[in-house]
């Protein structure tokens, strides 16, 4: 009975890290998109709710603040399926963020311009999932993925390293003995 109890609260523990992991891993995404879409329309010269030619992208900075969130977490979560399903939960609640962001973002400037057509709330939708794939498809998505490698083959090592310092000690405890 009480293994039973200490494999369960283990699994919670161990349930805990992992959903704590991806919520930080989701967290600094979606504010690093957020942040990216702030910053395009803030120094722009005339807002737009989609433009060809001026999409916002992310910064060099906030490339290398992805790079090492993977990196980390995937060194927290340290098994691949956890990481794996990690990263597509990740990226998928980042980009609907992301979305909800852009789609305030754009009603709220160019409310008056949907008002008159009936779902006009789904235009804004509609530019707002234009924008947030543009930004987070090549850089974005292919980061992530590249960071979560690192640190899932980091944390491999490790665990491999660790599994041998401990195999090492018991076998000069038995030579000892």
């Amino acid at each position: 009975m009480i293994s039973k109890l200490q494999n369960i609260y283990e699994l919670i523990q161990i349930k805990k890290k992992i959903i704590s992991g991806l919520s930080l891993w989701t967290a600094i995404i979606s504010l690093v998109l957020i942040k990216t879409f702030f910053l395009a329309r803030e120094h722009a010269a005339v807002p737009r709710p989609f433009s060809w030619i001026d999409a916002p992208m992310f910064e060099s900075f906030d490339i290398a603040v992805l790079m090492a969130a993977s990196i980390v977490i995937a060194l927290i979560l340290a098994d691949a399926k956890a990481i794996l399903y990690g990263y597509v939960v990740s990226i998928s609640l980042s980009c609907i963020i992301g979305v909800a962001y852009d789609s305030f973002y754009i009603w709220s400037m160019w409310g008056y311009l949907f008002e008159t057509v009936p779902f006009g709330w789904e235009h804004a939708c509609y530019w707002a999932v234009i924008n947030v794939l543009r930004a987070m498809f090549p850089f974005g998505i292919g980061v992530c993925l590249l960071g979560a490698t690192i640190g899932g083959a980091l944390s491999s090592h490790l665990s491999r390293k660790a599994l041998e310092q401990r195999h090492n000690i018991r076998k000069e405890e038995r030579q000892d003995a």
